[in-house]
């Protein structure tokens, strides 16, 4: 029987990515700057800590309605911004209802449009805008932590409302720009 040459050892074959660089003994990893915690001012407004969120029943006239307000909080802590979002909401006496349901109205337009798109043989009609303002009830107030890249992030709140006859909510997302609180998106979650 004849001998078997034995076969040839393959090299490994090199990734397509560069190996990651290790990280300098003599620096460390930068860490975000810590965020000032304004949780005891949110406690003199009134707020409880949930398990999730601050909250607060409160009648915010600006949304003519009593609704439950929440502020997010990342391992407790509460940014100066979300205050000061609380704080300009509450004393904010231009509507923003009206601002709210207009912009949820636009959102369900369309949403019964791309409906339409997907089924075409779809004959119903939206609601009339006056009818789906008086049936939007409004939820309540979100106030999000800011992401942790925003230097300086505005004052922001998330409103949740339902449609009429509707049980998914819809949320109109308010940023505080020149002065006054404006709409910046609105989605039917």
């Amino acid at each position: 029987m004849a001998k078997q040459k034995p076969a040839p050892k393959k090299k490994p074959k090199k990734s397509a990515k560069p190996a990651a660089k290790k990280a300098k003994p003599g620096k460390p990893a930068a860490k975000p700057a810590p965020v000032a915690d304004r949780s005891a001012d949110l406690a003199a407004l009134g707020f409880f800590r949930g398990e999730y969120h601050w909250e607060a029943d409160r009648d915010v006239p600006a949304l003519e309605a009593r609704l439950r307000l929440l502020v997010d909080h990342t391992g407790g802590v509460v940014s100066p911004e979300q205050v000061n979002a609380v704080e300009l909401l509450l004393e904010t006496e231009a509507p923003l209802r009206p601002l709210a349901v207009r912009a949820a109205y636009e959102c369900m337009l369309r949403w019964v449009e791309g409906y339409r798109a997907r089924h075409p043989d779809f004959r119903g009609k939206p609601i009339g805008e006056k009818a789906f303002t008086r049936g939007c009830e409004l939820k309540s107030v979100l106030f999000p932590s800011p992401a942790p890249a925003e230097k300086r992030p505005p004052p922001r709140f998330v409103l949740s409302l339902f449609w009429p006859d509707d049980t998914r909510p819809c949320e109109v997302r308010f940023e505080w720009a020149k002065g006054k609180w404006a709409v910046t998106e609105c989605e039917r979650i």
